[in-house]
């Protein structure tokens, strides 16, 4: 579970410390850096999985506007069981500034550490490797253009290093894009894409591995979508397959291929996806703006079973939100809000309800309220009203 993101030197996220819990709600005005904390994580899984190298992950564009600091820091605080606590660290230097001499963006410096004792240090273009029992193990150069964590194949004497990386890659930060999810499966991928465009070819993969969450995504979604009967996937060419939506209603059956169905039809299929597939497996998900394309009548009982999973103990759930239903019933108990004073950095603070004033979250927000509490006067004021 990731209980603590420290990003300074990121676009809006200066000296920023996000405190996370297993429920975590982010909310805040558009512009005020919640989609940010996700980017980050994006390009950090795009740098291990040697998808990206440092200088594509991490332009020069993703320097705060109004600093000449060249170097980037960003810190994560994970827990894992029954290892303990790690912490990772990784500081990117950019040719800008008074560094614009450098030949290219590389890392300065990367390490990982559990309870305080070294698995692995990187600096200065040098890797040191730790075993499972800290003792020190082989040095060797490395490019400080790649990450070098995400290169290290699993051993017998370094599991507990290779399960961090195993936890970073498979964590998912979600922002869906429902118009835009394809039906057609040319090859099975088990990586949810950040937009879920790829989720016909997810679910594919996923379903097959798993029968028992499919059968358990399959009974929640006759009790969401009326008249729904099953997803299948149909036989489109030589190792080709079409997603597709069986419903029946009035006495008929009706076979819809996926990107035929409505684009909330999609999102709640996707939504309780989610839930079995990658909650349920102990993940650790970000997913931004979940309610978009959902009715409200739909939105509830999706959190609902959200709630109900992560608090019996599955996966780590943080929300971005605006929707009113899902601020009312996660603000008060974990609601983060992020804040911008102009065109600052983002600072956080935890969500209060206003004393004396017996409003829902999601009216205390919408009457612009929420953002006086730090005045004693502007609460009193309020209170009076």
């Amino acid at each position: 579970m990731l209980t603590r993101l420290y990003v300074d030197n990121f676009r809006a996220l200066v000296n920023t410390d996000l405190p996370l819990a297993r429920r975590s709600l982010l909310m805040g005005s558009n512009g005020t850096g919640k989609s940010t904390f996700g980017d980050v994580l994006i390009r950090l899984q795009w740098m291990l999985l040697g998808q990206a190298k440092t200088d594509d992950a991490f332009t020069v564009d993703t320097l705060t506007r109004w600093q000449s600091a060249p170097q980037q820091r960003i810190e994560m605080d994970v827990t894992g069981r029954p290892a303990g606590a790690y912490h990772y660290e990784i500081v990117i230097e950019h040719r800008h500034g008074a560094s614009a001499e450098l030949p290219r963006t590389r890392i300065r410096r990367e390490i990982l550490t559990l309870d305080s004792r070294p698995l692995f240090h990187f600096e200065d273009g040098i890797v040191h490797l730790y075993a499972d029992d800290y003792s020190p193990g082989p040095e060797y150069p490395f490019d400080s253009g790649r990450s070098a964590l995400g290169t290290i194949a699993p051993r017998n004497d370094n599991q507990k290093l290779t399960w961090f990386v195993r936890w970073l890659q498979t964590l998912a930060v979600l922002k869906p894009n429902p118009p835009a999810m394809q039906d057609l499966v040319e090859g099975d991928q088990f990586m949810l894409g950040a937009d879920a465009t790829n989720f016909a070819a997810w679910y594919h993969a996923i379903s097959a591995a798993d029968k028992r969450r499919d059968r358990t995504l399959h009974d929640a979604l006759v009790d969401v979508l009326p008249g729904f009967e099953a997803l299948n996937f149909e036989p489109a060419g030589p190792n080709r397959w079409l997603l597709r939506a069986d419903f029946r209603g009035n006495g008929q059956k009706l076979m819809l291929r996926f990107r035929e169905l409505s684009d909330g039809q999609r999102a709640l299929i996707l939504l309780y996806s989610v839930l079995y597939f990658l909650l349920q497996e102990g993940r650790t998900v970000f997913l931004d703006e979940p309610d978009n394309f959902v009715a409200l009548n739909e939105i509830q009982p999706w959190l609902l079973s959200a709630t109900d999973i992560v608090d019996g103990g599955s996966g780590q759930l943080v929300l971005l939100s605006h929707h009113p239903e899902i601020l009312n019933e996660w603000a008060v108990s974990h609601g983060l809000v992020t804040e911008r004073d102009g065109c600052g950095p983002v600072r956080i603070r935890k969500f209060a309800p206003i004393p004396g004033v017996e409003l829902t979250p999601a009216e205390t927000i919408a009457r612009g309220w929420s953002n006086q509490i730090g005045s004693e006067a502007a609460v009193a004021g309020i209170a009076q009203q």
